[in-house]
């Protein structure tokens, strides 16, 4: 379907004298921009005819088939390959899954750089969290690192998060942090590499060089690590009348 826009102004430029067809529009005002790709509305935007990007700036909010909303400070975008860069960033259901289980849904809290690529969130940097959801059997996963790289499979859907710089990861009674975390989506276990460190139920202050955290068991595996063992809660004494 074509592309429609809407401002409360528009501006237009020409090449030449001669040509019908504008090579740039500027919208100014409540812009709206409904285009097959999704909906995104910002104080102002520039489009480059020819070029086929999009330039939104100021209160920049919008959906797509993979967010279900977003806001930015900007967006510039690339209507033939459908990749994007924003600035400010945060979102609202980005689709994992289909539903079957495990996590399906992420929310970025925020995020100063987003880089998408054929529509979906790649890489995210300049300080990142994130917030995992899934079935209501499994504790949410709260995620904060410096950058955060997304990597898809064949059939489009995420199969790894990788989190570099300052990670920290939260679920239930866990607590970790580490230099960096890969998260596979499939098996989804996250593997800790450099400068570890943990509370975990009956450890606290583990620290260590690597680890993998099982989140459908909750298991973790230590390498090279030191705890500090919980002391057992004390057994009642026995009556002894």
């Amino acid at each position: 379907r074509p592309i429609s826009l809407q401002a409360d102004t528009f501006g237009f430029t020409y090449a030449d004298a001669d040509q019908r067809q504008p090579n740039r529009v500027v919208m100014t005002g409540a812009v709206r921009v409904d285009a097959p790709q999704g909906l995104i509305q910002s104080d102002k935007a520039d489009f480059d005819v020819s070029g086929g990007e999009l330039k939104f700036r100021g209160n920049v909010r919008g959906r797509s088939n993979e967010l279900k909303s977003f806001r930015a400070n900007s967006f510039d975008y690339d209507l033939d390959t459908e990749d994007g860069l924003l600035r400010s960033f945060s979102a609202d259901g980005v689709q994992l899954g289909n539903g079957d289980g495990g996590y399906d849904r992420m929310d970025v809290r925020r995020a100063k750089e987003v880089h998408m690529r054929r529509g979906r969130v790649t890489e995210m940097s300049g300080g990142v969290t994130i917030y995992l959801a899934g079935d209501d059997e499994r504790a949410p996963l709260d995620l904060d690192a410096d950058s955060v790289d997304i990597a898809y499979d064949s059939s489009e859907a995420p199969s790894s998060v990788k989190m570099k710089g300052d990670v920290h990861v939260a679920t239930g009674e866990t607590d970790v942090r580490s230099d960096i975390a890969d998260l596979n989506m499939e098996t989804e276990t996250i593997d800790f590499t450099g400068n570890f460190r943990a509370d975990i139920p009956r450890a606290k202050g583990v620290t260590g060089t690597t680890a993998s955290f099982d989140l459908n068991t909750g298991n973790m595996k230590l390498y090279g690590h030191v705890p500090e063992i919980l002391p057992e809660e004390p057994a009642e004494s026995a009556d002894r009348s």
